[in-house]
């Protein structure tokens, strides 16, 4: 269910009112992660679905910090197992095999034998 919201911003400029009406719609059902806690666990432990880099015919780039434009300090080959030391929304920290972040849509899960 999507519901509309709307937002009453009152402007003075140049001793003139004006009144602009903001509407944004929203799914209430949606719930974003916490702000002030970027951490987020997985579906399944990583003990049972380990993390591995993903990135078809390529390399996964690790970087020094959690960022796209943060500098590449290695490369890891694709479904190579990973060692992770937290999961966030946008980034894993891993400490092997070259530690740093990758960024998350360039892993995957394996569970099950």
């Amino acid at each position: 269910m999507w519901m509309t919201v709307g937002t009453v911003v009152f402007l003075l400029i140049g001793g003139v009112i004006t009144v602009f009406i903001v509407a944004q719609e929203f799914d209430p059902e949606y719930e974003a992660p916490p702000a002030n806690n970027r951490a987020m666990a997985d579906a399944g432990s990583l003990e049972e679905c380990p993390m591995l880099a993903s990135k078809v015919g390529g390399e996964v780039e690790v970087r020094r910090l959690p960022g796209r434009n943060e500098m590449v300090v290695g490369a890891i080959p694709d479904g190579t197992l990973l060692e992770v030391v937290s999961v966030r929304v946008d980034f894993v920290e891993i400490s092997g095999p070259v530690e740093g972040f990758v960024d998350r849509r360039e892993t995957r899960q394996r569970c099950g034998p």
